[in-house]
């Protein structure tokens, strides 16, 4: 058997911190259908174990955070940097923003309560509100430039 490399290292205690980041191993094992002890075997330095492809996926999805991704594209020369949505247009009326304003904010809603439904609140739950949190203030600052633009004498 060939002995583990830095690289190997490198991509074994990234799958570890993406585990804790999920909660820890019962979570992150819930969330990949694999037990607590698969998880605890990828989270231990002397075994073998990695994340598949898929697991860590759902895993970098839950927490919204690419840890695992990053490091094998660094190990590769290349750096990942988050895709941010081109600002769209001002609203058309003020009815039209109001309308998306309350379509982010039930997303919210919805998304806390799905995401704290088992009594807990993770740093992934709190990751992906914050997301959450973030489209909503991004409409409402489209709501105030709309408004701005109307008191300044019509559209920007």
């Amino acid at each position: 058997m060939l002995r583990p490399d830095a690289e190997f290292h490198r991509i074994k205690a990234s799958h570890s911190d993406l585990i804790d980041l999920c909660g820890g191993q019962k979570r992150a094992g819930g969330l990949i259908e694999r037990g607590q002890q698969m998880m605890s075997c990828v989270q231990n330095r002397e075994h073998g174990a990695l994340l598949t492809v898929r697991g860590k996926l759902v895993l970098e999805r839950d927490c919204g955070k690419p840890v695992a991704t990053q490091v094998e594209a660094e190990m590769l020369g290349y750096r990942l940097e988050r895709v941010t949505a081109a600002p769209g247009p001002l609203p058309a009326n003020p009815f039209a923003a109001v309308a998306a304003i309350s379509q982010e904010y039930s997303d919210l809603v919805g998304s806390f309560a799905q995401r704290t439904a088992d009594g807990d609140f993770s740093r992934a739950d709190g990751a992906a509100l914050d997301r959450d949190l973030g489209d909503l203030i991004a409409r409402a600052e489209a709501f105030r430039k709309f408004i701005a633009a109307q008191m300044a004498g019509g559209p920007a």
